[in-house]
C-alpha cells in the first residue's frame, strides 16, 4: 500500500511539474549594440519598465544589451506586441542615449525591459 501510494504520490508531482513548464508564455526579444568608448564622454540610459545593470571593465568599448520580455499567448502575440515598444539610440555632441519608449496604444501589464 505504501508503495501504492507513493508511486501515485511521484506521478502526481510530475504532472504538476510537468503543467508549470507549458504554462511560461514568455517571449524574449534582444537588441545588441557595441561602441568604441573613445568616441564618447557620456553615456545616458533611461528606461522605466526594468533594470539598468552597469558593469564595468577594462576594454575600450561600450557594449549595450537590451532584453525585452513579455507574456503572451502566442509567438504572433508577442511579436505585435514588440512593435510596440521602441528603443531610440542617438550619438550626437559625444554623447551615447538610450530611451525605452512606448506607445500609447501598448497595454500588455506583465512585461519587462531590462539594460
Amino acid at each position: 500500500m505504501k508503495l501504492a501510494n507513493t508511486i501515485v504520490y511521484f506521478l502526481s508531482l510530475l504532472m504538476l511539474l510537468s503543467n508549470t513548464s507549458f504554462a511560461d508564455n514568455s517571449f524574449k526579444k534582444e537588441i545588441k549594440h557595441t561602441y568604441s568608448a573613445a568616441e564618447y564622454d557620456q553615456l545616458k540610459l533611461s528606461n522605466q519598465f526594468g533594470e539598468i545593470q552597469i558593469i564595468t571593465k577594462d576594454i575600450p568599448t561600450i557594449n549595450i544589451r537590451v532584453v525585452i520580455r513579455i507574456d503572451a499567448s502566442d509567438l504572433d502575440e508577442a511579436n505585435r506586441l514588440f512593435r510596440y515598444i521602441q528603443i531610440i539610440h542617438t550619438d550626437e555632441s559625444r554623447v551615447l542615449d538610450y530611451k525605452t519608449q512606448l506607445e500609447s496604444s501598448f497595454n500588455k501589464k506583465k512585461f519587462e525591459i531590462n539594460y
